[in-house]
């Protein structure tokens, strides 16, 4: 005697994998821009609020001076003129992060309706299948494309335009393979 699997539910443990796949592939810029942005800013304040004296280090010292308030530290870095090259690539200012950001979301927006329509031409295994698989290849071309401002943008575009489809196509596949009894 065989124990079957109904596929409605093969379907909704499918449809949680792929919707937190999207998700992850949208938040994860959002969390990790916060490194990426601003590294001499932050790397400012993070000496100004250290007691490490940083005499030995590989970027040039600038304007030392002694610590203002207690005399066993030694120097504060004040002036920082050179930092290295991978982390001022990433130097965004607070514009430019918004506009790296709202770029998925404005894809997003355009998409919706006609992704709702290519559903009724193409399927929804395919809007799904491309939007969850699209969105990690793209997150995978995420570090190498990142120095390339435009192009960045264009691929959170490209991810928000493949992620539109994903919900009505998960809707539309729970309709289709749920029994009218078991919808609530």
């Amino acid at each position: 005697m065989a124990v079957t699997f109904p596929v409605r539910h093969l379907i909704a443990f499918l449809a949680l994998g792929g919707i937190l796949t999207i998700f992850i592939g949208r938040l994860n810029l959002a969390i990790a821009i916060v490194e990426m942005a601003n590294t001499e800013k932050r790397v400012k304040e993070h000496l100004a609020n250290s007691d490490v004296c940083f005499e030995n280090s590989n970027l040039t010292i600038g304007n030392v001076q002694k610590w203002p308030h207690n005399p066993s530290h030694h120097y504060l870095q004040t002036n920082i003129s050179q930092v290295s090259s991978i982390d001022r690539k990433f130097d965004w200012s607070e514009t430019m992060q918004g506009h790296i950001l709202s770029s998925f979301f404005y894809g997003y927006l355009i998409m919706q309706l006609p992704a709702g329509l290519l559903l009724n031409y193409i399927g929804p295994r395919y809007i799904c299948s491309m939007g969850i698989l699209g969105t990690g290849l793209l997150n995978l071309l995420t570090p190498t494309i990142a120095g390339y401002f435009w192009l960045f943008i264009a691929s959170r575009f490209t991810m928000g335009l493949l992620q539109a489809g994903v919900f009505s196509s998960v809707y539309y596949l729970v309709t289709k393979w749920t029994p009218d009894g078991e919808r609530r």
